[in-house]
């Protein structure tokens, strides 16, 4: 069998104990939990966060900061000028003989009441670097969207296909209960005119209690299979629906870069903007300030002491222990091992899609064997189903048979689900 062959888990619907219901395909349910994955929300409402920090960062580094200061000193002194002992809370400056702090100090108070303005100059790349991270941050919010909604595919359709394998269980059961309840039919008959026992006929009827009871066991089994896939993808609908069959393929192998390992692109690149955040202190930093009000040490002229001054200010840092020599030392080894796990994890992902493929092929030659020995088990029932009627063989023995024959189907079930997990598998990994 071609590896690359489109393969199908043919569900077969039923209505025993259910209302008819629309099918639902599986893109139904993965739009649903792109739709109600809380993950996802998370990360629009994160990214409009970043770019609010962002023109807040801007204003901070460009924007001019406008501010109010104001102070009140008081330095009393004990005066003993002309004899006279005075408590002087707001000395003059001609004060001489006194006791207290050293007027030269204090002044003998303060009294400040000034309104400031400060510009940052060259911000500019300052303000780059700043926006630079706030695109990397983006990037990595839209990578861990597509990895989140990657995954939900994987798990959404692994539970899809349990489900349709659960359905495809029932079909085995139900055409099984046929073929038995169409031979009790027949054997009744016979009965009737003596030409089988009613034995026989009682065991038939057996039978058919016997998979009615496991039918409904499978249907209980595809109700809970089915809930759990709706809570997968956030949808409270408990009603029980029907599944459109699906359809998986082998995706062409990705020759290109992997998403998964693009997160340790984006890694690097978060490393390497770090280096650039971190490197802003080490930029001549110029800006350009002023403040205008009062500002006096001695209350009584203080209406002549209004004023202003404006003023540049520069700062460069020349020596800090050689940190920035540290941090990147830091950012060589951290890309280094960032670089080691994208080579690990690609050849290990090549391993890993070769041993997916080879299961694949193993699964195909077991379903091949199978379907050969359905078509001897056919062949067998056939001649054997004649020779019951004609009261030649035992039902017992008929019944084994028939049970023989759907425990193949069983299998053959089993083997085409365990193909599909694994192709979901491959393609999840071949991303």
């Amino acid at each position: 069998m071609h590896i690359f062959r489109k393969i199908y888990l043919l569900p077969f619907f039923f209505c025993s104990g259910y209302a008819l219901c629309a099918q639902r395909p599986l893109s139904f349910f993965l739009e649903a939990a792109r739709q109600n994955n809380p993950a996802m929300r998370m990360d629009s409402l994160q990214a409009i966060a970043n770019r609010v920090a962002l023109e807040q960062q801007k204003a901070m580094a460009a924007g001019p900061l406008v501010y109010a200061e104001g102070g009140l000193l008081m330095a009393p002194v004990l005066s003993t000028d002309e004899g006279r002992t005075r408590l002087l809370v707001n000395p003059s400056k001609s004060t001489g003989d006194y006791y207290g702090y050293d007027l030269s100090l204090t002044n003998g108070g303060l009294y400040r009441g000034v309104v400031g303005l400060e510009q940052p100059l060259l911000a500019g790349p300052r303000v780059r670097v700043l926006r630079q991270q706030n695109e990397l941050q983006d990037a990595q919010l839209a990578h861990h969207s597509r990895m989140t909604i990657h995954q939900l595919e994987k798990v959404i359709t692994d539970q899809y296909l349990l489900c349709l394998y659960a359905l495809d269980q029932q079909e085995v059961t139900r055409r099984l209960r046929e073929v038995v309840q169409d031979q009790t039919r027949i054997s009744a008959a016979l009965a009737k005119n003596a030409l089988l026992y009613q034995a026989d006929v009682q065991l038939l009827h057996i039978e058919t209690d016997r998979l009615t009871s496991l039918l409904a066991t499978q249907q209980a089994s595809y109700t809970v299979q089915l809930l759990d896939l709706n809570t997968l993808c956030g949808i409270k609908d408990s009603s029980v629906v029907s599944l459109s069959a699906e359809a998986l393929s082998f995706q062409t192998e990705n020759a290109g870069t992997s998403g998964f390992t693009e997160q340790y692109r984006l890694d690097s690149l978060a490393l390497i903007q770090g280096q650039r955040v971190f490197n802003l202190r080490y930029k001549p930093q110029l800006s350009l300030y002023g403040s205008g009000g009062l500002n006096t040490a001695y209350a009584p002229d203080s209406y002549r002491r209004l004023g202003w001054q404006a003023g540049l200010r520069f700062t460069q840092v020349i020596f800090d222990g050689h940190q920035r020599q540290m941090n990147d030392r830091r950012v060589l080894m951290l890309a280094q091992a960032t670089a080691w796990q994208t080579d690990f994890f690609l050849d290990q992902n090549g391993i890993r899609k070769t041993r997916l493929k080879t299961q694949v092929r193993a699964l195909d030659e077991q379903a091949a064997a199978i379907q050969q020995q359905r078509q001897a088990y056919d062949s067998v029932l056939t001649l054997y189903k004649q020779q019951v009627i004609n009261g030649g063989f035992p039902i017992v023995n008929y019944l084994t048979l028939l049970r023989s024959r759907a425990g193949l189907e069983q299998e053959l079930a089993t083997v085409r689900y365990n193909r599909v997990l694994l192709v979901n598998e491959y393609n999840y990994w071949n991303w």
